[in-house]
């Protein structure tokens, strides 16, 4: 018989079996192997023999796995110190078999980026090659074609952010042309501007309350799928909800409380769907039932709207009195740009602030840079983002408005051009105070707003061009 070797391990005892290391009994002079029926610690006849099985079983169990994570740490502690060791960017690497290794939260290795100098995890072998994605296919993050790469990046987030506002702006304004076609309702308005939880508004015959219904974009998915998403607003439920896709061929209409979930697809080839309902691809029927849900959508509050916006609306409001008063051409612009009115055709970029430091009020002048690492970005207003004024307001100094031309502030260093950056904020005095400030020649001098910019244009283009072609025409008449 060949003779049974023992090794403790763990604090248990191991024999060799054909392939593995086999559990032995926890009995000191047995050598029989462990089995499940005896507690996966014990053979059969000693884990009958056991008083207390169930809390014998428990502490070998539990000082299994003391030992076990003990010996394994001085273990991989002994490994440790038998390897290169280099500290890059503050962070211990290991050295193996030409790769680069740190520790893991749980004290395991983990692989390194093998990019000269770099400490960060690398991706997986397939997809990065042992490079982090900092240094992907081993390429100079600063390197030209990099930074091309990520300006090409920029640029393509940009023009689909852009297209996303138009393709918005267009189903909210065809939706709009509709309404204005029903019989049954009067004073339409769209109010997304306003930030508003509702995009277009209006009054049902014979109510003075407005009501209002929230527009989406349907967006084209896989095969005869259309989905929208409806982001974190809390709709009143109900609210109308209509969808329509830039094709207006497919169309969406339910009322809050019907869909409760804020991405919702709709198969517009499967009459089997649970939405289909809600769908429609006559505009027909569509617009027939639009108008009956109009009749119940949910009333309008104007004051709805997160605190900062509610600012604004009311600074806008303001401003317009006061360009009423000065018999001033004033209008709300509906559509998301860098443009909030327009006053004598001028495009005006509002701003309010009561935050201040040091004796002046800090305004905010930056706008959305897209995103990046999906995280959302801002950046200054730039030259060709076709603004004529700035017009500021001190919340704590209401109805002293800093009206700021677009020359100024590139002058002073505040919107981007082609040779500066511009900056995210522009310091205001106190508006009752007499300290000196180059912004305070600024406070309420609507004069600069009284000149009508198209009709400059005209009269220029008329004494410059069009009148002498008159003349030559008159000339030749005769």
């Amino acid at each position: 018989m060949d003779e049974v070797i023992i090794v403790m391990r763990y604090g248990l005892k191991y024999r060799k079996a054909r392939i593995c290391w086999q559990l032995v009994c926890a009995e000191s002079d047995c050598i029989k192997n462990a089995l499940i029926q005896g507690g996966g610690f014990y053979c059969v006849a000693h884990y009958k023999e056991l008083d207390d099985k169930e809390n014998t079983i428990k502490n070998l169990r539990e000082n299994y796995k003391k030992t076990y994570k003990m010996e394994n740490d001085a273990e991989r502690n002994k490994e440790r110190d038998n390897l290169e060791q280099q500290i890059i960017n503050g962070v211990t690497v290991y050295f193996k078999n030409n790769k680069k290794y740190r520790l893991c939260d749980n004290d395991n290795f983990g692989l390194v980026c093998i990019y000269d100098m770099c400490s960060n995890f690398a991706g997986s072998k397939h997809d990065h090659n042992y490079y982090c994605s900092t240094h992907r296919k081993g390429s100079d993050p600063t390197s030209i074609e990099r930074l091309n790469e990520r300006e090409l990046v920029k640029i393509k987030r940009k023009e689909k952010g852009n297209h996303v506002l138009v393709v918005g702006n267009s189903t909210e304004q065809w939706i709009f042309d509709m309404m204005k076609l029903f019989d049954t309702i009067n004073s339409i308005k769209r109010v997304g501007n306003e930030r508003n939880k509702l995009d277009i508004i209006y009054k049902v015959n014979g109510e003075d309350l407005y009501r209002g219904i929230q527009v989406k974009t349907l967006t084209k998915g896989a095969r005869d799928g259309y989905y929208m998403h409806e982001g974190p607003v809390k709709y009143h439920e109900n609210t109308v909800i209509v969808g329509v896709d830039q094709t207006k061929t497919k169309f969406a209409l339910f009322y809050k409380k019907e869909i409760k979930l804020s991405n919702i697809s709709f198969s517009f080839g499967n009459g089997r769907s649970k939405h289909k309902d809600f769908i429609f691809t006559s505009p027909l029927k569509f617009l027939n039932k639009l108008e009956q849900m109009l009749q119940n959508s949910c009333f309008y509050d104007g004051n709805d709207i997160s605190k900062v916006f509610l600012q604004e609306k009311n600074h806008l409001i303001r401003l317009n009195k006061k360009c009423d008063d000065l018999k001033l051409e004033f209008a709300l612009n509906n559509e998301i740009t860098a443009i909030d009115c327009f006053i004598n055709n001028y495009n005006i970029q509002c701003k309010t602030t009561n935050n201040l430091q040091y004796n002046l009020y800090n305004a905010v002048i930056v706008k959305s840079g897209g995103r990046v690492n999906s995280k959302r970005t801002q950046q200054p207003y730039s030259d060709k983002d076709n603004i004529d004024f700035f017009i500021f307001e001190i919340m704590d100094y209401q109805n002293f408005f800093y009206i700021i031309p677009i020359d100024i502030m590139i002058q002073k260093g505040f919107i981007k051009t082609n040779i500066q950056t511009g900056k995210h904020t522009v310091s205001l005095p106190n508006p009752t105070l007499k300290s000196d400030h180059w912004a305070k020649k600024y406070i309420n001098n609507f004069d600069l707003l009284k000149t009508n910019k198209l009709g400059d244009h005209l009269k220029n283009q008329l004494s410059e061009r069009n009148l002498s072609l008159s003349y030559a025409s008159c000339a030749k008449i005769t």
